[in-house]
């Protein structure tokens, strides 16, 4: 208490020695030392803020590939829509053109058939003709005709 009361009065003795020096040592020091620190940090937040800056950069190049891409393949399907539509078109229209042959095709058939049978008589006919003509000549050529 009384050590206390003796350096709250300032009462000046022979017991008291200044250390100024070693606490501006100290403060010296301290000084250093977050000055260090701070270059230190300051630094580090240069080379944050670049490799952010770098990031940023190869993310917007990304983003606009990645842009670039979807339009791509927009534009690509929106092709193939159009020529999936193309495509029901012939198909329906090759559907409408094999119906219209079938029909073609059955019609022929009963023309053939027709054909066919007429041929057929015209040939018998002929035949007939053939063999009244062949007669009729053994006739006249006959020893009975004169």
């Amino acid at each position: 208490r009384q050590r206390l009361l003796s350096f709250l009065s300032s009462e000046q003795t022979g017991e008291y020695a200044p250390a100024s020096g070693e606490i501006m040592g100290i403060l010296k020091q301290m000084k250093d030392e977050m000055a260090q620190d701070n270059k230190d940090m300051v630094a580090t937040e240069e080379s944050a803020k670049q490799a952010y800056d770098e990031l940023m950069q190869a993310k917007k190049n990304e983003a606009r590939a990645l842009a670039k891409a979807i339009m791509e393949k927009l534009d690509r399907r929106g092709d193939i829509k159009v020529e999936i539509a193309e495509m029901k078109e012939d198909h329906e229209d090759t559907v409408r053109r094999l119906a219209k042959d079938k029909e073609f095709q059955v019609g022929m058939k009963k023309n053939c058939a027709t054909k066919e049978q007429v041929y057929e008589e015209e040939k018998n006919m002929r035949a007939q003709e053939v063999t009244a003509l062949a007669e009729t000549i053994k006739m006249l050529n006959s020893d009975d005709a004169l």
